[in-house]
């Protein structure tokens, strides 16, 4: 059995991050890993920076689209061509600390009973300033659709679980939100998930990343939650937390920004 941390990354337009997420992958301290990375079509400079970091990185699996197809695509993709019994996720534009994936891996080991283990994440903003953002270890349904129960490029996971949810689901409601639609799929299927306390992961967070988010994702997102409440047969009080995405998308970017600020700052 090969016994690799298979990392997935898509990638579109990171020129400015995306040797230093590269480099973060490259200096983990358990290097059983494949790298394989989707370049989605990339307009800047991207993909050639891709190409001198393979060249230097073996490990590194480098795919290209033709034409721009969107994150779980690429993902999907990403699976597809790469062979280890374990899937991890990467953003371009992040970060993770070095010993990342040598405590996920042990946790797994140790404990066969879960599927998946996230961690918590540290998020910094254009002026270098950090908040810090953890959910509960043990998760299940309740979670949803409050709340994300797994932050998704903090994940590590067993193989067997993405190729028995058929991957990432590719349709135009799921565009921004291919994690939340695999979260409602993860616990129908009976897997159990985990997160460790441990600040493992740097997510790069400005006022940009807010001003993205439309109305029109909220109602994706809406869409999503609908569907997956069906599917994990919640109760109905549920369906009224359901339209919270829309109700935020809605909120002015820069007081969003400032109210996750708050509620995620470390003491």
């Amino acid at each position: 059995m090969d016994d690799r941390i298979s990392v997935l990354m898509g990638v579109y337009n990171a020129e400015d991050r995306i040797r230093d997420a590269v480099l973060t992958i490259e200096q983990q301290t358990d290097q059983r890993i494949e790298f394989v990375i989707c370049d989605d079509a990339s307009t800047d400079h991207t993909y050639q920076m891709l190409e001198e970091l393979a060249d230097i990185y073996p490990n590194i699996v480098l795919l290209r689209n033709e034409v721009n197809q969107g994150l779980a695509f690429a993902l999907n993709r990403c699976l597809m061509n790469s062979h280890g019994s374990y899937i991890a996720r990467m953003d371009s534009d992040d970060l993770c600390k070095p010993e990342r994936f040598k405590i996920q891996r042990n946790f797994l080991e140790e404990h066969p009973e879960y599927d998946l283990v996230g961690t918590g994440m540290i998020m910094v903003d254009e002026k270098g300033r950090q908040t810090y953002s953890r959910n509960k270890c043990v998760q299940d349904t309740d979670t949803l659709p409050k709340k994300v129960p797994f932050f998704h490029p903090t994940v590590l996971m067993h193989r067997y679980v993405l190729e028995q949810l058929g991957g990432y689901s590719v349709e135009k409601y799921t565009r921004r939100c291919e994690d939340l639609e695999m979260w409602y799929r993860f616990f129908h299927s009976g897997f159990r998930g985990y997160n460790l306390p441990d600040y493992l992961y740097i997510k790069t967070q400005g006022i940009d990343d807010y001003r993205r988010r439309k109305v029109i994702h909220g109602w994706e997102m809406f869409i999503i939650n609908l569907r997956g409440l069906r599917l994990i047969k919640a109760p109905w009080y549920k369906y009224l937390v359901a339209i919270k995405p829309v109700i935020s998308a809605m909120v002015p970017k820069r007081i969003m920004k400032m109210y996750h600020d708050f509620i995620f700052r470390k003491k």
